[in-house]
């Protein structure tokens, strides 16, 4: 009689038991029924990896559905077509876009939907097919995308740079250095030699009271003043030329022969005064007196 009693309570919690797990199970189904879904896709041309199905499509961080299908397109291997399972009245714009995000330290991924604007129109499927939303690579394929072309540009330039530091430039450079170095000696030589000129001058000048005439010295003074006027003209005529060179260019005239000729006339008359002025120089330095005999050199031949 007693184990009658005890079958007959365990009976009675199994079909209890049963019951209560029936009805969780309707409750936990009821509480998804009433709900409908829009199905869109989107197309993505990186690595999905850390996305599988059921992951979360967040807007603006809520949750507004799930990954319910992706796949590779059979006729681009490049693409994987997504299909999303979003909730009805979520607002989806032709604007919005589709990014793959992370959840962070756990590597697991994410579709978030970003940008749109209230004035923008709502997506919607056409002839029974599902609406496409465009999708936008995500960070990490962006920086990996314009950090190819850097890459590649700094190859270049590091390329150019060692073309630059090849042995034949490095001599050529050396060679210059060295050509610089020898002009600055001999520009300091030149100078030494303008001040052992100018204190022979110097000289020169506190004895000419005692060694010149008052004719040698106006003389000298004239053919002095001479020279001057010569380099005036010089510079006068240069100045022509060169107006003149500017303005035949500006004008389209492009007749240089008539141009350069009086430039070659007043070359050749600098290049007898300058020899004349050195000649002078180095005759005061020398011998003031002798610089009284005027002793000219003879012009260029022509």
């Amino acid at each position: 009689m007693y184990s009658k009693v005890n079958y007959t309570i365990v009976g009675f919690f199994v079909v209890l038991f049963t019951l209560a797990l029936i009805a969780f199970a309707f409750w936990l189904s009821k509480k998804g029924l009433g709900k409908e879904y829009t199905y869109y896709q989107t197309h993505i041309k990186e690595s999905v990896g850390g996305l599988s199905i059921d992951s979360a499509v967040k807007l603006r961080g809520i949750n507004v559905g799930s990954v319910s299908d992706m796949y590779i397109d059979p006729n681009d291997i490049q693409k994987v077509i997504v299909t999303l399972k979003i909730n009805q009245h979520t607002p989806i714009k032709e604007d919005m876009v589709t990014i793959i995000k992370s959840h962070g330290v756990t590597g697991l991924s994410y579709i978030e939907i970003t940008q749109g604007s209230n004035d923008s129109k709502e997506l919607l499927s056409q002839k029974g097919e599902m609406a496409l939303i465009d999708n936008k690579p995500s960070l990490i394929e962006s920086f990996s995308n314009n950090i190819d072309p850097i890459t590649h540009n700094l190859k270049l330039a590091i390329e150019k740079f060692n073309q630059t530091l090849s042995p034949k430039n490095i001599e050529t450079f050396s060679q210059i250095l060295q050509n610089i170095e020898t002009m600055t000696a001999k520009v300091v030589t030149i100078e030494e030699q303008m001040n052992t000129t100018l204190i022979a001058i110097e000289k020169s000048a506190n004895k000419i009271d005692t060694t010149l005439k008052p004719d040698e010295i106006n003389a000298s003074l004239h053919h002095f003043a001479k020279t001057l006027e010569e380099y005036a003209l010089l510079a006068q005529n240069l100045n022509r030329a060169t107006k003149d060179f500017r303005y035949t260019v500006q004008r389209g005239d492009y007749n240089f022969k008539d141009i350069f000729e009086p430039i070659k006339v007043d070359v050749k008359e600098s290049a007898y005064s300058f020899q004349e002025l050195l000649y002078y120089l180095q005759k005061l330095s020398r011998s003031p007196a002798d610089l009284i005999q005027r002793q000219t050199p003879k012009k260029f031949e022509e």
